[in-house]
């Protein structure tokens, strides 16, 4: 185990511990959550680059691994609906040229790009890439039009690195498109200690909107738009109950007000993306 730094401010020392998070995996182990006095919030300590790989491991991690056959195919429904939503959003700014995903997992959507006309990429430094065609161990510097981080920089021990190195492989004119578990969602506060989007102590960081876009600048980038991931929002909810009865007669329920409270506030999302540009100032 190891203890760091707030990646914000740099602190060793102004740390207050908001909660203890059993690893859903291993309940025997507990982490602590803790908000420096800038605001940063972090899993500290937390398992050092070598103890984190078998925490990636366990039999049944996978980040998004479904609960029961229904949620399975809710999810293998939202999966197509979730890639076509990304290249979307992306094709705002480029229709094609040389894509990244940083920390894309199993690669489904580095395939997903690359069979639309891309030519993709992927960089995971954890998982297994389920046959990628196009896994990288080096990234070029000022190759890619667009780099997706998809709910990984809060996995990545070094991001000062990630970033740095993200910055430097992007084109002049290209962007970032970042999404991150947002620790202001509206059902944390429902759900507290048991939030399944903590996922101690592979979730190393998290982030809200004021926090990542203060990140985001100290390493060169400008968030130009942001907006929250919805689905993301129905997922937690489903994944965050332990009980059954919970699960049927209080997730609809939950889901409905979380959907109406993030459509009065943005901020309020599971999760948000983020579009970002190189900073030149």
């Amino acid at each position: 185990m190891e203890y760091v730094n707030c990646i914000l401010c740099d602190s060793k020392e102004y740390f207050n511990t908001i909660e203890l998070v059993r690893d859903r995996f291993n309940p025997s182990e507990e982490y602590e959550i803790q908000e420096c006095r800038c605001g940063m919030i972090l899993t500290n300590p937390r398992p050092d680059l070598e103890e984190i790989l078998d925490h990636y491991q366990h039999q049944d991690y996978h980040p998004k691994k479904p609960i029961n056959k229904v949620v399975n195919f809710f999810y293998r429904m939202a999966q197509i609906f979730n890639n076509r939503s990304k290249k979307k959003f992306i094709q705002k700014y480029f229709n094609k040229g040389c894509f990244l995903d940083y920390g894309g997992g199993s690669g489904q959507f580095q395939k997903y790009m690359s069979v639309n006309n891309w030519k993709a990429d992927i960089y995971e430094p954890y998982l297994k890439v389920d046959d990628a065609e196009r896994k990288i161990k080096i990234i070029k510097n000022d190759y890619y039009d667009v780099i997706s981080m998809f709910h990984s920089l809060e996995h990545i021990h070094n991001s000062e690195k990630a970033l740095i190195d993200i910055n430097r492989a992007l084109k002049k004119n290209g962007v970032l498109v970042i999404s991150v578990p947002n620790y202001d969602a509206f059902e944390r506060s429902i759900f507290k200690k048991k939030w399944i989007a903590y996922d101690a102590p592979r979730h190393l960081y998290h982030f809200t909107v004021k926090s990542i876009e203060k990140i985001l600048n100290r390493y060169g980038f400008k968030v130009i738009e942001y907006k929250p991931v919805y689905i993301d929002t129905v997922y937690n909810i489903l994944m965050s109950f332990d009980s059954k009865i919970s699960y049927i007669f209080r997730a609809p329920f939950l889901i409905l007000n979380s959907l109406f409270q993030i459509y009065m506030n943005k901020n309020k999302a599971s999760s948000i993306m983020f579009v970002c540009n190189k900073n030149e100032n």
